[in-house]
């Protein structure tokens, strides 16, 4: 709500269940998601006819993305996180590709790779908004420390 995003194109890179894409889409934006795994993708579309969810899956490797149009949002739970630090540089190229000016990134990622976040604080085409401390659940109730990164693309 502080961002101004309320409507708008959508990319939710590595969706998994497709949990925030359904969301999204039921919030009245226009939702693609991608994941490399087919499996995932399959349930997550069940997950969102379930919730006459209107999300366009797709399978797709960011790094190696066929995604040729811009979005006003792009949102990251995991993705970055499991990317080989040699990747991290690309990753945020291809993101700032796909994000429109003006756009926001949204990105979640495990507490002790948060330092890998520079490729996109120190990048002067993104301008910090917020960048603060969290957490989420994991198997057996494990909770594991995370770090949220609110930035927008200004140029």
């Amino acid at each position: 709500d502080k961002c101004n995003v309320s409507t708008g194109k959508v990319l939710d890179i590595g969706t998994g269940t497709g949990e925030q894409a359904i969301f999204l889409a039921q919030k009245g934006f226009e939702v693609t998601a991608t994941d490399v795994s087919i499996t995932a993708l399959e349930d997550a579309r069940k997950r969102a006819l379930a919730h006459e969810a209107n999300v366009t899956f797709v399978e797709d490797n960011i790094l190696n993305t066929k995604l040729a149009c811009s979005f006003g949002l792009i949102i990251d739970r995991g993705c970055f996180t499991i990317l080989p630090a040699m990747y991290k540089s690309e990753y945020s190229s291809v993101v700032g590709k796909l994000l429109a000016i003006n756009g926001w990134f949204f990105i979640k990622v495990d507490k002790k790779k948060s330092g890998s976040l520079e490729v996109f604080t120190e990048d002067k085409r993104f301008k910090t908004f917020a960048l603060y401390e969290s957490s989420y659940p994991c198997t057996n109730d494990k909770i594991i420390p995370a770090v949220v990164l609110i930035t927008q693309k200004i140029q």
